[in-house]
Formats: C-alpha cells, sequence, structure tokens
C-alpha cells in the first residue's frame, strides 16, 4: 500500500512540474493532481513523519514565489513550486484526516 501511495504522490510531483511550463490551468488537471497527492500522502506517509511533512508544508507556500526575480526561469519555477506547496498543503490535510480516523477507530 506505501509503494502505491509513493507512486500516487511521484505522478502528481511530475504533472505539477510539467504544468510550470505547460498550461495545465484546466480544473480537471488541477483537481486531479490534488487527488493523486491526497491519496499518495494518505497511503504513503507515517505519523512519524507528519511533523516535517507540516514544516515543508509552510516553509513552500511561504517562500514559493522567492525565486520569481531570476531572469528567464522565475516565473516558471514560482509556478512549479507555487503548485507543489499545493501539494504539499493537501498531503497535511490527508494526515489530519488520517490522523482524525484513526481515533474514530482505536
Amino acid at each position: 500500500m506505501k509503494n502505491i501511495g509513493k507512486w500516487l504522490f511521484i505522478v502528481a510531483l511530475v504533472l505539477a512540474i510539467i504544468g510550470g511550463f505547460v498550461d495545465l490551468s484546466n480544473e480537471w488537471i488541477q483537481t486531479v493532481v490534488l487527488l493523486l497527492a491526497f491519496a499518495g500522502a494518505y497511503m504513503w506517509i507515517e505519523k512519524d513523519h507528519a511533523k516535517y511533512w507540516m514544516i515543508m508544508a509552510l516553509a513552500l507556500y511561504t517562500f514559493h514565489g522567492a525565486l520569481g526575480g531570476l531572469v528567464f526561469i522565475g516565473e516558471y519555477l514560482t509556478t512549479i513550486f507555487g503548485a507543489i506547496a499545493s501539494m504539499f498543503g493537501v498531503a497535511v490535510i490527508a494526515l489530519v484526516v488520517k490522523k482524525i480516523v484513526g481515533w474514530f477507530l482505536k
């Protein structure tokens, strides 16, 4: 199950990176990326690593535009890191849901 979750998250990550170079502004594609990230994080990330994922999500959300001033590639990097920040935010939501489900299953 963890292996499937890891691959779902990797596919979402690749789609987010491709979205930095190709216009993937279609809401269905964005929905698929976020659902893949949610499912992948839910299946793959263990509770021992949840704290690190939350810190990474906050850092990505806060600083995803920091490289925007670079010539030629700044806007692409901002788009890519913005999409990855959204993915990590959804991963944190998946971890919260996983924790709540765990409470009810005990």
